[in-house]
């Protein structure tokens, strides 16, 4: 993976191609082509199932629709949003995301959902907590008034 982003002349060619291409998502092929290398070795791990390649290239799809990154991305959003609307688009390509992400990591939709809320609802609880403490009064002095005050003679 390393002489994929090295110097020389055909590398830097291939990345020139890839950029054109899927524009940023060129970091992301590296690590979709070992997940989809995994299928072809008998691997008894997690990560050498093939929900993880598709649900990968899911999510690569989805990235590059609503990101328009490259050609691929242009082309993908070109499509969507003359069949629809740029807002059908988006919600489209947030669609996918997610079904990408519920593929790739081979869970359930209530699962994900319920993720989902629990992360809402615990950063909502957080934002609150700083609110409340940004406004509520205090009752003691700021800055150590509780001390008698100075009295000077003369």
């Amino acid at each position: 993976m390393l002489s994929f982003f090295g110097e020389g002349a055909l590398l830097s060619g291939l990345r020139e191609e890839l950029t054109g291409q899927v524009g940023w998502l060129f970091y992301l092929v590296p690590p979709f082509l070992v997940s989809l290398s995994f299928l072809f070795f008998k691997i008894k791990s997690d990560i050498g199932r093939p929900n993880v390649p598709a649900g990968f290239a899911i999510l690569f799809a989805g990235l590059a629709g609503i990101t328009q990154a490259g050609l691929l991305g242009e082309t993908l959003w070109s499509i969507a949003a003359d069949a629809i609307s740029a807002e059908g688009a988006i919600l489209v390509y947030l669609g996918v995301l997610m079904i990408g992400v519920i593929v790739l990591l081979n869970t359930s939709l209530d699962h994900f959902v319920n993720f989902l809320i629990a992360g809402a609802t615990k950063l909502f609880e957080l934002i609150g907590n700083a609110l409340t403490s940004l406004t509520k009064s205090h009752p003691k002095p700021l800055f150590g008034q509780e001390k008698l005050p100075l009295k000077i003679k003369g």
